[in-house]
């Protein structure tokens, strides 16, 4: 079962990655620096 905790693992660190991704791109769009 390590398998499943690791694949539950990369799931929560790709969610946390994208999240952060967009809060960064939410920031430039409201200065204006991208879109």
């Amino acid at each position: 079962m390590r398998v499943v905790r690791w694949a539950r693992a990369v799931r929560w660190y790709v969610r946390e990655l994208t999240e952060v991704l967009n809060r960064s791109h939410r920031e430039e769009c409201r200065q204006g620096r991208c879109c």
